[in-house]
């Protein structure tokens, strides 16, 4: 059985690899960088695009905490957990499975949570100038798509970003400003 010190030195070491991981640099100087903001990318595995959830990240993120919920109920089994780990272990495998299951959910809900807040905060950036003279051209699209690149490091991860980027572009490349105004209001 694990001690609470060797417990307590484990997790002491696992929260520095985990500064570690949050706190490495990318190069890339954009103002919404998904590599450095994504949650998932954070921890170094592929991050879903928009606001979907890598199943592999929230897989082993509940399957982290339920170890943990199990440890922490083998530490405590001498004082207060000892009804709580019986409830767990003595009613076979279908209680640590319905709990592995509920952090699985919770992992999930928090992940979308963080990248829809992520996602969100691009919301408070004008992307295209709000100035009563600007007219929307082929000339002025391709200035929003230069804008566009410079404030994230990958527009295709952005809602927002890559709706409008699809909008300009056509609108580079046709020239037609009604077809525009279909992509950016179509669902």
């Amino acid at each position: 059985m694990l001690s609470f010190s060797s417990a307590f030195l484990l997790a002491l070491e696992f929260s520095r690899v985990l500064k570690f991981l949050m706190n490495s640099e990318n190069s890339s100087p954009a103002l919404f960088n998904w590599a450095r903001n994504d949650i998932e990318q954070r921890f170094r595995f592929k991050g879903g695009k928009f606001t979907d959830t890598n199943s592999k990240f929230s897989f082993i993120l509940a399957a982290i905490v339920t170890a943990l919920l199990f440890l922490a109920l083998n530490l405590l089994s001498d004082s207060v957990g000892s009804e709580l780990l019986e409830k767990f272990t003595e009613r076979g495998f279908i209680p640590v499975v319905i709990a592995f299951f509920f952090f699985w959910t919770i992992a999930i809900i928090a992940t979308k949570r963080l990248k829809t807040s992520f996602q969100r905060s691009l919301l408070t950036v004008a992307v295209i100038p709000t100035e009563r003279g600007f007219a929307l051209t082929p000339e002025t699209a391709q200035k929003c798509l230069q804008k566009i690149e410079q404030m994230a490091d990958n527009p295709a991860n952005f809602i927002v970003l890559n709706r409008i980027d699809v909008a300009l572009s056509n609108l580079k490349n046709i020239g037609n400003i009604s077809d525009v105004s279909t992509i950016l209001w179509k669902a």
